[in-house]
C-alpha cells in the first residue's frame, strides 16, 4: 500500500496543509508518543504518514480528525482494512472531544502535525478537557512550540505557556528542517510534549474558562500593578483567593504564583 496523497490533490493554504515526507522524523517524532495499547487522537492525520507510523504501535484505537474532505475520502479508502482506527470529518477546533471520552473509562493521548494557522488555537482548545487528557505529542512552527514551553523564571514566558503551565509540564523536543515538509514552510518547525499534570493553582478557580479569563487581562496588563487587575476583575471570585501585595507589578505577581506551581 502506497501512503500518498493523489498527485492531483490541490493543497489549501486555509487549511494550514504542509505534510512531514521525512520518514526517518516520522518514526523519531511518533516514538515520543506512547501509543501501544492506548486509545489515540490524531489531529491533522493529512495524508495519512504519521497515522501508519501511529498504527504500526498498535493502539488500542485511533481516531483522527480531518477536516478536509478530500483527504477524509482517501483516507477512508487507504485504511479501510484497519479495525482498530476511527476517521471523523470535521473541524478539529470545534470538534466536541466528550464524543470519544465518554466511550472510554481511561485517559486518552493526542498526536499529531497540527495546521499552523489554527494550531496555537487548538492547543489551547483542548486544555479546557484536561480531565481526559494523558499526554499530546504535536508539530508546530518551533516559534509557537517553544512558546507552550516557556518556563515562569525565562524572560520570554507568554500568556500561552502559562494557559499550559496551569494544566501541565510541557518539553520542546527536537527541531524539524522545512525540508521535511511538503509543501515546504518558510519557517523551521518543532515537537513537543505535554503532559497533563494537577496543578495547584486550579485551586484558585472553578473553571477552564476562568483560568483564561485572568491570564488574558493579567498579560494583557502586565505592567500595571496588581491593583488594577484586581479592579478590573473586581466581581470575579477567584480574584480574592490570590494573597499578594496590591502595589507590585502584575507580571512579578505572575512570575511568583507560577514558580510555586508544582
Amino acid at each position: 500500500m502506497t501512503y500518498s496523497i493523489n498527485k492531483d490533490f490541490k493543497f489549501k493554504k486555509s487549511f494550514g496543509q504542509n505534510f512531514l515526507i521525512d520518514n526517518n522524523i516520522k518514526t523519531k517524532f511518533t516514538d515520543k508518543s506512547d501509543i501501544e495499547n492506548r486509545v489515540c487522537i490524531e489531529i491533522g492525520p493529512g495524508d495519512g504518514s504519521i497515522t501508519l507510523e501511529i498504527l504500526k504501535r498498535n493502539p488500542k484505537m485511533l481516531f483522527c480528525i480531518e477536516k478536509d474532505q478530500e483527504l477524509y475520502k482517501t483516507l477512508l479508502e487507504k485504511f479501510k482494512d484497519h479495525k482498530n482506527l476511527t476517521i471523523i470529518n470535521e473541524d478539529a477546533l470545534k470538534f466536541d472531544y466528550n464524543k470519544i471520552f465518554s466511550q472510554y473509562n481511561e485517559k486518552i493521548n493526542f498526536i499529531g502535525g497540527l495546521p499552523y494557522n489554527v494550531g496555537t488555537d487548538i492547543v489551547v482548545n483542548l486544555l479546557q478537557y484536561y480531565k481526559n487528557i494523558e499526554e499530546c505529542c504535536f508539530i508546530l512552527q518551533k516559534e509557537v512550540a517553544k512558546k507552550f514551553c516557556t518556563k515562569p523564571s525565562e524572560k520570554d514566558f507568554n500568556f500561552y505557556g502559562a494557559v499550559l503551565k496551569c494544566f501541565a509540564d510541557s518539553q520542546y523536543l527536537f527541531d524539524i528542517s522545512n525540508n521535511c515538509f511538503f509543501p515546504r514552510p518558510n519557517v523551521t518547525s518543532g515537537a513537543f510534549i505535554i503532559k497533563i499534570k494537577e496543578k495547584k493553582i486550579m485551586d484558585h478557580f472553578y473553571t477552564y474558562e476562568e483560568v483564561l479569563d485572568f491570564l488574558t487581562i493579567a498579560f494583557k496588563y502586565r505592567k500595571k500593578n496588581l491593583s488594577y487587575i484586581k479592579k478590573l476583575l473586581y466581581d470575579k471570585p477567584y480574584m480574592s483567593s490570590f494573597k499578594s501585595d496590591e502595589e507590585i507589578k502584575t507580571h512579578q505577581f505572575l512570575t511568583k504564583i507560577f514558580k510555586n506551581l508544582t
